[in-house]
């Protein structure tokens, strides 16, 4: 059920306008990526809390190397967290796409198909969404009519509707192909800020731990002078500046290190769903092409008419033979006619040459004399 954005009235998932003021319904997960966004949020937040409280105070040891880059800075943690929040929203994004293979299984099921092969005219396009809605059930139904094959497939019926010519069927199927195209790449594009956040604070975490260093240097220096008399309290203060200078280098190396790490599973989990689905998509698109829309009937519903056509016919016949009986004999004294201008003609021709041959002949005599 979808309710209409003006009388809030409830309409079946099928319905393009709303069956009481005429409103179009709008279709597709216009706030999807937002609410999957947001719960992949909460979701990471948890696991981020459990991974920092749990895992790693009981399961890491505090004196390796990694459990000190995991928790030297707090950009450490905020990249772990972003970390969490990426892969849960990959996560979603996959069920989401595994959902898409399942329904595309359904609707090639031979129950379905047989549907799509009897044939799909203007009349019966209603009835073979019922049909589907009848097999699978109101509330499997429901989930189904949001998945992009039935969609695709509830376009192509609106597109007979509307324009029942396969050529620009064919054009507007590949249009619509392209829209889903957009519309999936804007979903992964989300989480590709993610993935260049992730090196920008690690590069941030590297200018800070840069900067504690000099800081700490220069304030060890300036704040006790140095005793260049005496060599051992010079080299206890030249080793303390250094401290504080190898202390700032970590905390830089570190949160850089840690972002870079994190960053490449989540590139390679991006780019491989965006395959799959641009993959899937253009296996669609030629499903569709080849085994949907030549099961069109377009012009089916001209066959209630065929009669009175055929009589047009006829008639169309009766009054060209009509007009062929009047003008036949103008055209016959017309062809006379032309045959008598073109004897003029040809003795105006011959007249015209002899004339120019005796004008030619009386210019030469006067030139002589």
């Amino acid at each position: 059920m979808q309710k209409c954005p003006e009388c809030k009235y409830s309409n079946t998932s099928t319905d393009l306008y709303c069956r009481v003021c005429g409103g179009y319904l709008a279709k597709g997960r216009i706030n999807s990526d937002y609410r999957d966004l947001f719960i992949s949020l909460i979701i990471g937040l948890v696991l981020w809390g459990c991974f920092y409280n749990y895992v790693i105070e009981i399961f890491i040891n505090s004196g390796t190397y990694f459990y000190r880059i995991l928790t030297i800075h707090w950009i450490c943690r905020l990249v772990s967290l972003i970390f969490f929040w990426a892969g849960t929203y990959l996560l979603i994004k996959y069920f989401a796409f595994r959902k898409e293979k399942r329904d595309f299984v359904i609707f090639t099921q031979s129950s379905f198909s047989s549907l799509i092969c009897s044939g799909i005219t203007e009349q019966n396009a209603d009835q073979v969404l019922n049909a589907f809605q009848e097999k699978l059930g109101r509330k499997k139904f429901t989930s189904f009519a949001s998945s992009l094959v039935f969609t695709r497939f509830q376009k192509t019926i609106e597109f007979l509707k509307a324009v029942p010519r396969r050529e620009e069927i064919h054009d507007i199927l590949s249009y619509r192909a392209e829209l889903d195209m957009a519309s999936i790449q804007s979903q992964f594009s989300i989480v590709k800020i993610f993935s260049w956040v992730m090196p920008i604070l690690g590069f941030i975490g590297t200018v800070l731990g840069i900067s504690a260093a000099i800081k700490g240097f220069s304030g060890n220096i300036s704040g006790t002078p140095l005793n260049t008399a005496v060599p051992q309290e010079f080299t206890n203060q030249i080793m303390q500046g250094l401290n504080s200078v190898t202390g700032g280098l970590t905390t830089a190396f570190d949160t850089t290190y840690i972002a870079l790490m994190l960053v490449i599973p989540i590139t390679f989990a991006v780019g491989f769903l965006e395959k799959s689905y641009d993959d899937y998509l253009n296996f669609l698109e030629n499903y569709f092409l080849s085994a949907v829309v030549p099961h069109l009937l377009i012009g089916h519903h001209l066959a209630s008419t065929s009669d009175s056509a055929a009589q047009s016919i006829t008639d169309l016949e009766e009054l060209t033979h009509r007009w062929k009986n009047i003008i036949n004999p103008t055209l016959n004294d017309f062809q006379e006619t032309a045959v008598q201008l073109n004897y003029q003609l040809k003795y105006f021709t011959e007249a015209v040459t002899e004339f120019n041959k005796h004008l030619l002949l009386q210019q030469n005599k006067v030139a002589e004399k």
